[in-house]
């Protein structure tokens, strides 16, 4: 395995990076490095925030993703419509912000949101949303799904990256005051990102593939595309923040996307 970045790059107009958040503080804390990256490098990221908790915690909650909007650099849209509205219609009502979000984009798209295992229930239900506007952009996006609560069992793309984006991670994530007074989720990003820089190289590349890489982080994703009716699962590589669209691999996990979640499966 190789510090190289993997895959063949797209050369290609600079892409819109949308992450889907299920609470208020996802994104910082299923990829905050990554997202940061790309705002380094001049990407635009928009953040959608699909829900703002309890009622009581609401103004708290919207204001907290304000400031970590400003702080991050990201563009911050809160769906107050469907918070608001029939929980019934979440999923569906999503997906149709997703779409709305790229339709007036003209670059290739990158969706970054958990995955439909990701066994918290709302977590699970973005993922789903997510799919569902993945599945009509087509060619044009590619989905890139992370893991909070539950495991990512199919990691394809590896972002290592050192103490100071680590540093910049934790004090976006700072800016939930009233999260990480409850629990303090600063523990977990540091812990998981060591984690996935000792266990990336040999999930993505194989087994027995030797850690080339010197830093002490990464955040691990299941990249994916939806070609010609079938999820494709993208080339294992270290991802480029400066080029981040490649070209996805013919393995089809299409069963593994649209399978039933082992929460699901269990009644959890």
């Amino acid at each position: 395995m190789s510090t190289a970045f993997s895959g063949e790059t797209r050369k290609m107009q600079c892409p819109h990076v949308i992450h889907i958040s299920p609470h208020p503080d996802d994104e910082a804390v299923g990829a905050p490095a990554t997202l940061l990256a790309f705002r380094d490098r001049g990407i635009p990221v928009a953040n959608i925030v699909t829900s703002l908790g309890a009622p009581a915690d609401r103004d708290r909650r919207r204001a907290e993703v304000l400031e970590a909007g400003r702080i991050g650099g990201l563009r911050v849209e809160i769906l107050e419509e469907v918070i608001a509205g029939d929980p019934a219609g979440y999923e569906e009502a999503v997906t149709a912000a997703i779409l709305a979000a790229t339709s007036n984009v003209s670059a290739p798209v990158i969706l970054v949101s958990p995955s439909p295992h990701d066994k918290h229930p709302r977590h699970e239900a973005v993922g789903r949303a997510t799919a569902a506007a993945a599945v009509k952009l087509g060619d044009t996006a590619v989905w890139w799904m992370y893991s909070v609560w539950g495991a990512l069992p199919l990691p394809t793309a590896y972002l290592p990256f050192g103490g100071e984006l680590m540093g910049r991670a934790d004090r976006l994530l700072s800016a939930y005051v009233g999260e990480i007074d409850r629990n303090d989720y600063r523990r977990l990003v540091r812990g998981r990102s060591m984690a996935a820089s000792v266990l990336g190289a040999e999930q993505i590349f194989g087994f027995g593939s030797t850690n080339d890489f010197a830093e002490p982080y990464a955040e691990l994703f299941t990249e994916v595309g939806y070609r010609n009716g079938k999820w494709l699962a993208g080339i294992p590589r270290c991802i480029n923040p400066s080029a981040p669209i490649t070209e996805m691999s013919d393995r089809d996990i299409t069963s593994w996307v649209t399978g039933r979640s082992p929460s699901d499966l269990v009644a959890w």
